[in-house]
């Protein structure tokens, strides 16, 4: 496997496994999940896709924007 499928592939985990978090109430309203890890995963990944012009993960992203604007609809906690 190449470091372009194997970059694809940890995508998809990290974006399967934050599916999962977000289930839980609790961390759906922790703010640390947007601004710490949320916010830079979607970073990674839009530079990822721009620097391979790579639109398998589009839907992917969209998710990560989605999930950003959960903080504008409920009060987040530390």
């Amino acid at each position: 496997m190449g470091l372009r499928q194997e970059k694809r592939q940890i995508f998809r985990e990290v974006h399967h496994e934050f599916a999962e978090i977000l289930q839980k109430e609790k961390c759906r309203t922790c703010s640390c999940l947007f601004e710490d890890m949320m916010s830079k995963i979607l970073h990674e990944l839009q530079e990822f896709r721009q620097s391979w012009n790579d639109s398998s993960l589009l839907n992917v992203e969209e998710d990560f924007i989605d999930w950003l604007r959960i903080p504008n609809s409920v009060t987040l906690h530390k």
